[in-house]
């Protein structure tokens, strides 16, 4: 006989596990195709987004101005701008970013 304990746990655990598996995740594609570009290929966006963007390797070169200014060139040619909360801290993130931003071509003014 099966303890009802056991299948509490076991049950709400199946529950865990499905609500996990139906959570839509953020597919990086989906975040830059949800920026709008010009004719020229340059959008904005907020920095959380630009982040997620950079982690995902599709960052060619990352620049920064004195002003917080950040654009980010995608291997695509388009071409993204944000604000950075601090000074140098697009330098941090493509530090802790790892592997997909190994080969990030880095500019600063």
């Amino acid at each position: 006989m099966t303890h009802p304990r056991i299948l509490k746990i076991l049950f709400l655990s199946i529950i865990t596990l499905f609500a996990f598996s139906c959570t839509p995740s953020t597919d990086t594609g989906d975040l830059i195709d949800s920026i709008e570009f010009d004719a020229n290929g340059s959008g904005e966006t907020d920095w959380e987004t630009a982040v997620a963007i950079l982690n995902s390797g599709e960052v060619e070169i990352a620049s920064q101005s004195h002003s917080l200014d950040v654009e980010l060139f995608l291997k695509d040619g388009r071409i993204i701008n944000t604000v950075e909360p601090g000074i140098d801290d697009i330098f941090d993130e493509i530090d802790a970013c790892g592997e997909p931003c190994a080969e990030i071509i880095l500019m600063t003014e």
